[in-house]
C-alpha cells in the first residue's frame, strides 16, 4: 500500500504539461480575413497543480547546435503562457513559421516553467508538425 500511496501523491503533486506544435489557418472574425499557415503551440496542463510557463521553443536536433527560442508568442485563446495555467486548461500560442529553420533541422518542441521544469512534445506530434509544415510550404509556393 505504501508504494501505491507514494505514486498517487507523486502523480497528483507534480506538474504535467503536454506540448503540441501545429500549423493552422486562423480566421479573424472582425476583419473577416483568413491567415494561412500559422504556427501554433498548444500547451495543455494535464496535471493536478497549476503551472506558470516561462517560454516555448524547439530543442536542438544534435548536440552542439543551438535550439530555437520563440520570443513573445501571441496568445490566441486569451491564456498567456506567463499566467497561471490551471489543470485542464490550454494555452494556444501563435508564432511565425518563417523564422524557423528547415523541419529536418528542428528538434522537438519544448515548454519551460518558471521553476525550471521542461516538457517536450512527442515524436508523433513532431512528425505531424513536420508533415503539416511541408504541406504548407508546398501550398504557398
Amino acid at each position: 500500500m505504501g508504494i501505491l500511496n507514494y505514486r498517487h501523491q507523486r502523480d497528483t503533486t507534480r506538474p504535467r504539461l503536454v506540448v503540441r506544435p501545429c500549423v493552422y489557418s486562423l480566421v479573424d472574425r472582425d476583419a473577416r480575413e483568413t491567415e494561412h499557415n500559422v504556427g501554433v503551440m498548444q500547451v495543455c496542463n494535464v496535471g493536478h497543480v497549476p503551472v506558470i510557463g516561462s517560454g516555448i521553443g524547439f530543442k536542438p536536433r544534435k548536440k552542439g547546435e543551438n535550439g530555437h527560442l520563440i520570443v513573445s508568442p501571441q496568445s490566441i485563446n486569451g491564456q498567456e503562457l506567463t499566467q497561471e495555467l490551471k489543470p485542464g486548461h490550454v494555452a494556444m500560442l501563435r508564432f511565425e513559421l518563417d523564422g524557423l529553420p528547415d523541419t529536418g533541422l528542428l528538434g522537438p518542441a519544448q515548454v519551460w516553467t518558471i521553476v525550471g521544469d521542461s516538457f517536450t512534445a512527442s515524436r508523433r506530434d513532431m512528425r505531424k508538425f513536420a508533415e503539416d509544415r511541408t504541406a504548407a510550404k508546398k501550398s504557398s509556393d
